[in-house]
Parts: structure tokens; C-alpha cells; sequence
């Protein structure tokens, strides 16, 4: 991992960790430079219902990437 945040720091892009499950991960993740990971142990994933009532803005950014 810190092989590819050292990467990607180079090229001026961020590294994102996926399948994060627990604090101790989360907390290994950002001793190695991690930019922003997600998983369970962050957050359990929401329904896009339920993100769209909680973020009115984020139905049209979606819309636009498709």
C-alpha cells in the first residue's frame, strides 16, 4: 500500500483503500498515506433513494455521469 500512495503522490493523485472493515485497518491505512478509504467499518452502504433525500445535488451529479 505505501508503494501505491507513494505512486500516486508522484503522479499528484490521491489514493483511495476500499473494503475498509475495522479501525484497526482504518488505522494502518492512514499510517501508509491513504487519502480516503471506505467499507463497512466506515460505513454501511445506503440505498440511492435514500442518498438523494439526503443529498439533493448528488442525484444530478449522477445523472451527468452516465
Amino acid at each position: 500500500m505505501r508503494s501505491i500512495t507513494n505512486i500516486a503522490e508522484s503522479m499528484g493523485k490521491q489514493a483511495i483503500a476500499e473494503f475498509v472493515e475495522n479501525d484497526t485497518i482504518k488505522n494502518i491505512l492512514e499510517g501508509l498515506g491513504v487519502d480516503y478509504i471506505q467499507g463497512y467499518g466506515v460505513a454501511k452502504p445506503e440505498s440511492l433513494e435514500l442518498l438523494t433525500v439526503q443529498r439533493p445535488g448528488l442525484a444530478h451529479k449522477i445523472s451527468q455521469a452516465r
